[in-house]
This record gives C-alpha cells, sequence and structure tokens, in this order.
C-alpha cells in the first residue's frame, strides 16, 4: 500500500461535522444477513422484479478481485495526494486533535469520506462505469444511468462512526419521483463483526 504524505500545518483538512445522539440499540437487528446472488451472470427479471419490491439487491462478483484490488489503490492515491486538484477528502471528527501527529499509515486510517472522486482517479472511474455495474443499473433504471453523485465511505478502526439508516433522495436536490439506484460496493471485507 502505498504511503499517505505527511499533512503539514499548512494542508487544509476537512473533517466530519455530523454530532448527534447515540442511535438506539434497536435500530439495526444483526440476525440475518442478505446473501444475493453469488454471480453477475446470474442477474435476471426475477432480481428485477425483487429489487423493485425490497428496494435492495445483493450481487456477488460484479468486479473481479484485482479490479477491487486497483480500485483500493485508486482510493489510497486521492488520499496521499497524487492527484493535486482533488479535494473531497474528509476526515472522521474524532481525528480531528491529533491526525497531524500521526504517522503515514494512521493519517490514511482516519479517513472517513471520499467524494467527487470519478473525474481525477482513472481506476475509481473504471469501477462507477464497469460494463456489469451499468448493466445491472440500466435494468433497475430501465433507462441509461447518469452520475449523479460519487463516494467512498469508510469506517476508520476505532474511531469511525456508524452510517445511519436514511433514504437518499432527502440529501438530493431532485424532483419526488425521480429514478435513483444507489450501489454499494465493499472493497474489503463486509462483515458484522466490523460493522458493515
Amino acid at each position: 500500500m502505498a504511503q499517505v504524505q505527511e499533512l503539514g500545518a499548512a494542508t487544509e483538512l476537512k473533517f466530519d461535522q455530523y454530532v448527534g445522539d447515540p442511535y438506539r440499540e434497536q435500530l439495526y437487528r444483526y440476525d440475518n444477513c442478505a446473501t444475493g446472488i453469488a454471480s453477475i451472470d446470474e442477474f435476471s427479471d426475477e432480481h428485477v422484479a425483487f429489487y423493485r419490491e425490497t428496494g435492495f439487491l445483493v450481487i456477488q462478483g460484479v468486479f473481479t478481485e484485482q479490479e477491487v484490488e486497483s480500485a483500493l489503490a485508486g482510493f489510497t492515491d486521492l488520499v496521499i495526494g497524487k492527484h493535486p486538484e482533488f479535494v473531497g477528502v474528509q476526515f472522521e471528527a474524532a481525528s480531528k486533535k491529533y491526525v497531524r501527529t500521526l504517522s503515514q499509515k494512521e493519517q490514511l486510517d482516519c479517513v472517513r469520506k471520499l467524494q467527487h472522486f470519478v473525474q481525477f482517479e482513472p481506476r475509481m472511474h473504471a469501477m462507477a462505469w464497469h460494463p456489469n455495474l451499468q448493466r445491472v443499473v440500466s435494468r433497475l433504471l430501465e433507462a441509461e444511468p447518469e452520475l449523479f453523485a460519487d463516494q467512498a465511505l469508510s469506517k476508520p478502526p476505532g474511531i469511525g462512526r456508524e452510517k445511519p439508516w436514511h433514504q437518499d433522495h432527502a440529501f438530493f436536490n431532485l424532483p419526488m419521483g425521480t429514478p435513483i439506484v444507489g450501489t454499494w460496493t465493499a472493497l474489503d471485507a463486509a462483515t458484522l463483526e466490523n460493522g458493515c
């Protein structure tokens, strides 16, 4: 993994601004895990119907292991400043007082979110416009997809806060009834044990 550049005093850092009450314990259930379909090749009209009924669909194997590793390298390059024009890095608020004192690897572990990066990082662009992903989204939308927002949400070890249940439409200034499909790709293991 590439090393994070030292954060100098002149570097303007952005931090997560959310401060709220703890979420009720009963809000989240861990007694069931959606498994979905094992391969993009299995995607069918039946899965489109399931998505329309439930609002979600899990598809394994949309990307190869090499494509995921490449995206992780792209994520790292965005954070460490290999694309100087990119300014969409947000750090976890809990790291605000000490992030500048951390080693390069520890600084990388304080990132909460990247946003608006597809235009700067070719490997992330390749993921967003991957033919497998486009095929699924096109069928779910019944239209040619447009990229409206691109984000990489991270859960920094030990300090990362949860991403509470929410409805994406509340964050987007789009007319009601606008078809929206949000896609989520885990770049590392998403397990109950690590909070995913």
